[in-house]
C-alpha cells in the first residue's frame, strides 16, 4: 500500500498569488526592459526527444540535510532545467528562480550565476518538540532600480522580483521575531536564520513551505518556489475504560522503525514561463511552446497579472518537477 502526502499546491497558489495582484487589475510596472539575470544559459539548438520512463518517473522532492550546525540551508538562486511539453512532444528549457535541492550545487558558483537542478524544491523535515532551523540564502543576481526601486507607495504593485523572504505554510509557530514572520525581506546576497519552535502537541502532517513577499510573491511561487515541509508524528491514541482520550499521529499507521519506506509525497506545482530568445526574427506561435529554440523565463507579470491567465496559456500541472509523469509501484 503507498500512502500518498499530497500538497495542493494547486488550490493554495490562487491565494498566495492574490496578494501580489493588483486586485485583479493590470499592475502598474507589469514588464521590466530586461531580465533580472544578464546572462542566461545558451538557447538550446534542438528539441529534446519524447520523454522516456526514466524521465517521466516520479519520485520525492530531494530530502534537505542538515549541516553540522543543525541547519538546513536554503539556497535562492536561478535554476536551469528541462520540462515535457506534451502539445509538441518536446523539452523546453527553463530558466527561473527556485530553491536549490542540495546547497552543495552551488559549490564554486558566483552570486547571481545559475545551477542545474530538479525544477522542485526539496523537501524538509522535522520532528514534534523540535527547532527547525533554516538558513535563507538569497543568491539572486542584484536588482535593477526599474524593477526594484528605493520606494514603492503599495506594496502590492509588482517590485522587486530578486528580494525574498520564506513562510511555512500551515506551521503552528510564532509569526514574529526570526520564526514565521512574513514582514521580513532580504535582498540578493543576503542571509537570514529562520528558527521554528515546534511544540511536542504540534499536529503532525505534511506542510509546504513558500516565498511570501509582497510584490514578489507571485512571480517567485509562479516560478517554481515552493517545496514540502514534514511534521514527522510519534503520539499514539490514549484509550481508558473503553474510551479515547488522546488522540494519536497518523502517520504513525506507515512508519517502520523510525522511517516512511511507502511515503509518496506529490507536490503539485504551476510553473508559468514564456519562451525568449535574443534573435528578434525568432518568434513563437504560442508564448509557451519554445521548440528548442528558446529559453523558457519568467521575469515580468505578463502571464500572470490575472487568474485565469493559466487556463488560457494552457500549461500543465507538474508533480515534483515532472509534467504526465507515472509513479511506480511495487
Amino acid at each position: 500500500m503507498i500512502q500518498l502526502a499530497i500538497i495542493g499546491i494547486v488550490a493554495a497558489v490562487i491565494a498566495v498569488l492574490a496578494a501580489s495582484w493588483n486586485g485583479g487589475k493590470n499592475p502598474s510596472n507589469p514588464k521590466p526592459p530586461t531580465p533580472n539575470n544578464p546572462n542566461p544559459p545558451t538557447t538550446p539548438n534542438n528539441p529534446q526527444p519524447t520523454p522516456t520512463t526514466p524521465d517521466t518517473l516520479i519520485s520525492n522532492p530531494p530530502l534537505l540535510q542538515k549541516n553540522s550546525k543543525g541547519t538546513h540551508e536554503l539556497i535562492v538562486a536561478y535554476k536551469t532545467g528541462k520540462i515535457y511539453n506534451p502539445r509538441n512532444s518536446t523539452w523546453d528549457q527553463l530558466f527561473v528562480r527556485g530553491y536549490l535541492t542540495n546547497a552543495s550545487l552551488f559549490n564554486k558558483k558566483k552570486a547571481g550565476e545559475s545551477v542545474e537542478d530538479l525544477l522542485v524544491g526539496p523537501q524538509i523535515r522535522v520532528k514534534q518538540g523540535e527547532t527547525l532551523k533554516i538558513n535563507l540564502n538569497n543568491q539572486l543576481p542584484p536588482e535593477q532600480k526599474a524593477t526594484c526601486p528605493d520606494k514603492v507607495d503599495n506594496v502590492n504593485d509588482p517590485h522587486c522580483f530578486n528580494t525574498t523572504n520564506l513562510h511555512t505554510h500551515g506551521f503552528w509557530v510564532s509569526p514574529q521575531g526570526n520564526s514565521d514572520n512574513v514582514f521580513l525581506k532580504f535582498k540578493p546576497q543576503e542571509k537570514f536564520d529562520y528558527q521554528y519552535k515546534m511544540e511536542p502537541n504540534h499536529p503532525a502532517g505534511t506542510y509546504w513551505y513558500h516565498t511570501h513577499l509582497h510584490g514578489s510573491t507571485a512571480i517567485q511561487v509562479s516560478s517554481g518556489m515552493a517545496g514540502p515541509l514534514i511534521v514527522e508524528g510519534s503520539r499514539t491514541p490514549k484509550v481508558k475504560n473503553g474510551k479515547v482520550t488522546e488522540t494519536g499521529d497518523m502517520d504513525i499507521l506507515w512508519k517502520e522503525k523510525n522511517s516512511y519506506p511507502n511515503e509518496n509525497i506529490l507536490l503539485f506545482q504551476q510553473i508559468q514561463y514564456r519562451c525568449s530568445n535574443p534573435d528578434p526574427d525568432v518568434k513563437f506561435d504560442i508564448p509557451n511552446n519554445c521548440e528548442g529554440k528558446g529559453l523558457g523565463l519568467l521575469e515580468d507579470y505578463t502571464d500572470i497579472a490575472n487568474p485565469g491567465s493559466w487556463a488560457g496559456q494552457n500549461f500543465y500541472t507538474s508533480i515534483n518537477g515532472k509534467v504526465l509523469g507515472e509513479i511506480k509501484v511495487e
